[in-house]
């Protein structure tokens, strides 16, 4: 034997990875390798989201020249210091000056006034049988500060004339601690730009040696007396009203309090307070950041390197250091989460869609793809002088109809949404983007679920471009104002363009190389022009009528259930392509083949072998000619692991005393049984189909007999076992196929023969012969009546019977 050429040796290779990638897997595999493959595609986009991340900073010395455009890869925050510096000084400016009061001072002056009015109500109490010019002269001796100019004579004669003289002491204690909370003397004259401060701003008014701590207090200008200010008062009426005391009473304590305060000042400027304050003040400011986004630029080509742009360069230098590291932890949380719920909502949800290992291939390798492309459009961005965003130009609408033609709209959406938190992180968190990644997936996979045919491809373009543009004229109108809409419009555009080129380029490819039942494929290999159904209806062609029957019977049933029927039908008319290699084995192809004597040669065991080597043959076949797996599966699993009940009886019938039992498993086909709602569908309608050709009256209640039999007979051979199929669809199934087998079977009319019909002409010219034989003589005999009636004489008008009068 020759050895294989090289074309052979690789295409068998691939016939046998395809094989391994598409084998169906049971759920634990499924499970581990959505896990594998969400963690590999975490690991990627993690990676890609940190290289913008990892800029490289050029070193530049005071006086250099920028060579080239520097830009932010990501989102900062630069300190201002110039702004922070101006708010540190206007809050070190805006602080008042700080005041110390003295409240050793205020006891002073508090004691020498309650010394004095308590000797003003006992002299007042004793001089009560004076003469006025006594009283005077007494209370003045006592008390020589009320000889000053600035009390009333009839104020100290009004002393004596007091009833309550002595609560006198209580309010000028009263009244003493009132003024000193709202007003005081200074011990030294003020500077004069410490004055115009206190005019301007107030003061800050801090008691010290108090025995308790008490609250800086705000005092205006008016507040803070000096020395040189006179000591009289101006006092309002309000002020001297007192329910015990007369105005003239109270005028002398106010007085007196005024004039103690100025004798003893307790009010001193603290220059070191006050600079203490002002520079906590400025310390309370916090730094000031401007953001920078992505993308800006730093530096441009031709700059002088300032002392300004080092500092800058510095903060840009200091904020990766500091936010690299973070922002990665960040971004792998973020997208942690994000992989572990679409990891278990694939397998949980999704679990039909990806049960072998290349739609896991597949479908990461389409976001490594998407990803890459986005990095590469990001750095290439041709409208960023405009500040158009790159994601304008990513086909996410590409991503979209890929993932809903090979996996499904759940598939396709999840997918989505990562996709769409992925580049929402990659923009700084744009929501624009977030809105254009999401709507654009789903555009696709609307898309995708309209095309029967890649010449359709165009057409899901339009669906795409006119998705975005809506998206993006709602932003538009959001705005204060639109910017560059003409361009955007023109990003549109090339977007929808470059998504129908990237699917049209990658579909076919991906098609070819994993093998894929996309609905495209499908609708091609549904013709009845493939070389495998052309040599099928030539040397079999009962078992392509039996094929075509059954993918009407499967088609109806599996449209009932809300499953693939596209994939079904074909699957159907490939799924006994085995019987091609020896047609005249089988009951349908025997009419063609009547001198076949192979069955009685070879007896019950080997003709059950040869019955289900039709399987083994038409994977064999299938493979051959490249057809996919799930269409391959319809093989084997349409007959599952079921009995040949008609040889394995045969066996029973001819075992002997004294051989060995027969086994049941040597005549049962050699499985898996059903995986999937499809071919268990496909199963039931195979043997439905035989089953309904051997019916004596074509009625609907033999059709529902013998669905109901063939069911109950898979469901006790437990073929049902490893399919998603419930009693509930078993029942949609069983109405599908008795519709379609009796509007197949449907009762029709007799139709007559051409001699039965010719024999009723016949019949009809006779009968037709005799009548007009019939009518000629009774005509004869009518004219012969009509002569004799002429001849008779006629009677007299006299004769007439009278009918008037």
């Amino acid at each position: 034997m020759s050895e294989p050429r090289p074309y052979q040796r690789l295409r068998a290779l691939g016939v046998r990875l395809n094989k391994r990638l598409a084998t169906a897997r049971d759920f634990n595999e499924v499970k581990r390798a959505t896990l594998i493959g969400y963690g590999a595609t975490l690991f990627v986009s993690v990676l890609m989201l940190s290289l913008p991340l990892m800029q490289k900073l050029p070193r530049f010395a005071l006086g250099d020249v920028a060579t080239g455009d520097l830009k932010a890869q990501m989102d900062l925050r630069i300190a201002d210091d110039n702004e922070t510096e101006r708010l540190k000084k206007a809050a070190f400016e805006r602080e008042r000056p700080a005041f110390d009061r003295d409240f050793e001072a205020f006891e002073k002056s508090l004691k020498q006034l309650q010394t004095e009015f308590t000797w003003i109500a006992r002299t007042a109490t004793e001089a009560a049988q004076m003469s006025v010019a006594e009283r005077r002269e007494l209370i003045l001796g006592r008390m020589p500060f009320l000889a000053d100019s600035l009390y009333r004579s009839e104020d100290i004669d009004g002393l004596f004339r007091e009833k309550q003289i002595q609560q006198i002491e209580s309010r000028a204690l009263t009244l003493a601690e009132k003024a000193f909370q709202e007003n005081g003397f200074l011990t030294q004259t003020l500077e004069t730009k410490i004055l115009a401060e206190v005019i301007e701003k107030g003061a800050q008014i801090r008691t010290i040696n108090a025995p308790r701590d008490a609250p800086d207090v705000v005092w205006s200008a008016e507040q803070l007396q000096t020395k040189e200010t006179a000591v009289r008062l101006i006092l309002r009426n309000n002020q001297l009203k007192d329910a015990a005391l007369s105005p003239g009473t109270m005028r002398v304590i106010l007085t007196r309090i005024r004039q103690l305060q100025r004798e003893i000042p307790s009010l001193v400027y603290n220059p070191q307070y006050t600079l203490l304050r002002r520079n906590q003040a400025a310390e309370k400011i916090t730094p000031v950041y401007k953001s920078v986004k992505r993308g800006s630029t730093l530096l441009r080509a031709g700059d002088l390197i300032t002392e300004e742009n080092l500092r800058l360069l510095e903060q840009v230098r200091e904020n990766h250091r500091r936010r690299n590291g973070s922002q990665i932890i960040g971004i792998f949380l973020i997208m942690g989460v994000l992989a572990v719920s679409l990891s278990y909502f694939t397998f949980r949800f999704a679990y039909e869609q990806v049960r072998d290992y290349g739609s896991h291939f597949i479908l990461h390798g389409l976001f490594w793809v998407i990803f890459a492309i986005g990095l590469v459009i990001m750095k290439l961005n041709p409208l960023r002088v405009y500040d158009i965003s790159f994601i304008l130009f990513v086909p996410f609408g590409f991503f979209g109809i890929l993932t809903g033609q090979f996996f499904g709209a759940r598939i396709a959406l999840s997918a989505g949404i990562y996709l769409s938190i992925f580049f929402y992180i990659l923009t700084g968190f744009d929501n624009q983007s977030l809105m254009l990644a999401l709507t654009s997936a789903i555009a696709g996979l609307y898309a995708s679920t309209r095309m029967q045919k890649r010449t359709q491809m165009f057409k899901g373009g339009v669906i795409i471009a006119i998705t975005n543009l809506i998206i993006i004229t709602g932003f538009e109108l959001l705005a204060p104002a639109a910017r560059n809409y003409e361009l955007k419009f023109a990003a549109i555009v090339t977007n929808s363009i470059l998504s129908i080129l990237l699917t049209l380029g990658l579909l076919p490819l991906i098609e070819m190389v994993f093998n894929l039942p996309t609905p495209f494929r499908l609708m091609e290999l549904n013709d009845f022009n493939h070389p495998l159904l052309t040599r099928m209806a030539a040397i079999a062609p009962s078992t392509h009528s039996h094929s075509v029957m059954l993918a009407n019977l499967s088609e109806a049933a599996v449209r009932a259930l809300g499953g693939d029927t596209l994939l079904t039908r074909v699957g159907c008319l490939f799924h006994d392509i085995g019987k091609m290699a020896h047609p005249d084995f089988y009951a349908e192809n025997r009419h063609l083949y009547p001198t076949s004597e192979a069955f009685k040669k070879l007896g019950p065991v080997k003709s059950a072998h040869m019955i289900t080597r039709h399987v083994t043959d038409g994977i064999a076949m299938a493979r051959e000619n490249r057809l996919p797996e799930k269409i391959i599966s319809f093989i084997p699993e349409h007959h599952g692991t079921t009995t040949i009940q008609y040889f394995y009886h045969k066996a029973l019938e001819q075992a002997k005393p004294g051989t060995p039992p027969v086994s049941r498993k040597s005549f049962q086909y050699p499985g898996p049984r059903p995986q999937t709602r499809e071919t268990a569908v496909v199963m039931i309608a195979d043997s439905v189909e035989a089953a309904s050709r051997t019916a004596a009256s074509a009625t609907k209640e033999e059709f529902a007999e013998i669905i109901d039999r063939i069911i109950q007979n898979k469901i006790s051979e437990e073929q049902f076992h490893e399919a998603p199929l419930t009693l509930g669809e078993l029942a949609l199934v069983r109405k599908a196929f008795l519709d379609v087998l009796v509007s197949t079977y449907h009762e029709r009319p007799h139709y007559p023969t051409m001699q039965e019909t010719r024999a009723l002409e016949n019949q009809a010219a006779k009968k037709s012969s005799s009548l007009r034989e019939v009518s000629v003589q009774t005509d004869a005999e009518k004219r012969s009546v009509s002569k004799k009636a002429a001849q008779k004489p006629r009677r007299s008008k006299s004769a007439l019977p009278r009918l008037i009068d």
